[in-house]
């Protein structure tokens, strides 16, 4: 039951990134990686490259090389309402028709609250290349496969 627990939390941290993909030419794309604010910006730039490798894989190239990059995170805050939660307690008697009593009021005061938080995302652009390119600088897509493979 607890291995259950622990995958099913790995796999809704995995699933809390959103991935898109557009490809420009036959050998130019674009590779847009968001997380929610309990991901890590590396995890993101991680998914971001491992995305990348497979772009190139399955276009038929070799490597690729990262030609821009964008910072995609979002920040914000979240303010959640305060309360006040008041409790009463009293007693009274009767003597003749008359009635007296007595009364306490005690009350609870919580503020808004606010928090702050950051979703981390990268945009980023690569060129595909069937060889490394003159300058030598690229990364091979299966190497980058192998080194950004989750269940190593």
């Amino acid at each position: 039951m607890r291995r259950l627990l622990i995958g099913m939390a790995c796999l809704g941290l995995v699933a809390c990134q959103s991935v898109e993909v557009a490809q420009y030419s036959a050998d130019t794309a674009m590779i847009t990686v968001r997380g929610n604010a309990y991901v890590s910006a590396q995890a993101v730039q991680v998914n971001a490259m491992r995305q990348a490798a497979m772009k190139t894989i399955q276009g038929g190239f070799d490597c690729f090389v990262v030609t821009g990059a964008e910072d995609e995170g979002r920040s914000g805050q979240l303010t959640l309402p305060g309360n006040a939660y008041t409790t009463t307690t009293g007693n009274a008697y009767a003597v003749g028709n008359m009635a007296y009593g007595q009364a306490q009021s005690t009350t609870t005061y919580t503020p808004p609250q606010t928090f702050a938080y950051y979703k981390p995302g990268i945009g980023m652009q690569i060129q595909m290349f069937h060889e490394p390119p003159a300058s030598g600088r690229c990364f091979e897509a299966s190497e980058v496969l192998a080194y950004t493979n989750p269940k190593r």
